[in-house]
């Protein structure tokens, strides 16, 4: 399992979003947010540790 800290911005938010999971990857944070949506204008991992 891992610690993943995202941040992320939709088009139509005003401000960024930061989001900590514990997944056992990062294709399920992507999937768990959608952040491969288009609506999506970035993301980032801020943070990622093993557990």
């Amino acid at each position: 399992m891992k610690r993943i800290v995202v941040e992320f911005k939709e088009t139509y938010m005003e401000h960024s979003v930061i989001r900590e999971c514990e997944v056992s990857s990062l294709d399920e944070v992507i999937r768990l947010y959608e952040l491969n949506n288009n609506d999506i204008e970035y993301w980032k991992v801020l943070e990622e540790t093993d557990l």
